[in-house]
């Protein structure tokens, strides 16, 4: 039986494990294993806004499997920066430069593929061979990616489409407040929607940022929990996430100020949010809006 029949064989368990995966962590795990299917060695990276970080591999000796998980480069320099900054697109190059040296054997293939959520890169599976070296399919390493960009982008549409906690006591009574203001203010406006023209616009602009903040939040607490992954479920588990994830959770609410800080409390508030549906599972009890302070 040839190789590439080989390869073909094991697609098919490794696209349904992909399928299954439960959590971001999972689908990378995943991938890698379904890399072996299709290249002697794979590794995969995390990219951040400023930096690419090693995060796993396989087929690597176990020195150099530390020196992958060790890597930090600048996310828009080196062969890696290149590839993260792909356009949907394939990269393939028969000699890599310093940022793919983890003290690995030579070799003569690499084939790398940004893997794509929500028209960004954020992560990446990069493959190697040497002179001859079997099994060695980039069309299938292509179609596990296609996968798990699925999958990632899926779970992002689950967790949108997730209905809003059951307001507290406190919330109704701001709500009913807010509706009775804005009743009051549709009697006295003069257009029908209650708004002029100006205010309307206003009003567009103000809620697109909100949503441009939440989903930046989700991104930054998607972040946390990557890296953090056996932290997170630890501290689900024994709750105690926030002492477990304290310093990463800082690390964060700076990185979201940065872009969003204008908003203020309601900024924070969107990130509390965000914390704790990705995070904590929609516990806020674990996460409480005080970890923030």
């Amino acid at each position: 039986m040839s190789p590439d029949t080989l390869s073909f064989e094991g697609l098919d368990r490794q696209v349904q494990d992909l399928i299954a995966a439960a959590t971001p962590t999972d689908v990378f795990k995943s991938l890698l294993a379904g890399a072996r299917v299709a290249a002697p060695r794979a590794a995969v990276f995390l990219v951040r806004q400023t930096q690419i970080k090693g995060w796993g591999s396989v087929g690597y000796g176990n020195e150099a499997a530390q020196r992958q998980r060790a890597h930090a480069s600048p996310a828009d320099a080196g062969w890696l920066g290149a590839l993260a900054a792909a356009d949907e697109a394939v990269r393939e190059s028969g000699t890599c430069g310093g940022d793919l040296d983890f003290g690995q054997p030579p070799s003569t293939e690499w084939f790398g593929i940004p893997v794509r959520v929500r028209q960004r890169s954020i992560a990446l599976l990069v493959a190697e061979r040497g002179t001859g070296e079997q099994p060695w399919s980039p069309a299938l390493l292509y179609t596990l990616v296609r996968v798990a960009q699925l999958r990632l982008e899926m779970d992002l549409l689950r967790r949108k489409l997730k209905p809003e906690p059951a307001p507290t006591p406190a919330r109704s009574e701001q709500a009913a407040a807010d509706g009775q203001e804005a009743a009051e203010s549709s009697a006295e406006a003069p257009s029908e929607t209650g708004l002029s023209p100006a205010a309307e616009q206003e009003s567009d602009a103000d809620e697109q940022q909100l949503e441009a903040a939440r989903r930046y939040a989700r991104l930054v607490a998607t972040d946390i929990r990557l890296y953090n992954e056996e932290a997170v479920m630890a501290g689900r588990r024994d709750g105690d996430l926030v002492q477990r994830l304290g310093k990463h959770l800082g690390q964060g609410k700076e990185t979201f100020l940065r872009r969003h800080g204008a908003l203020g409390p309601m900024g924070l508030q969107i990130l509390h949010e965000a914390y704790v549906q990705v995070l904590a599972a929609g516990n806020e009890d674990l996460l409480p809006a005080a970890a923030l302070d």
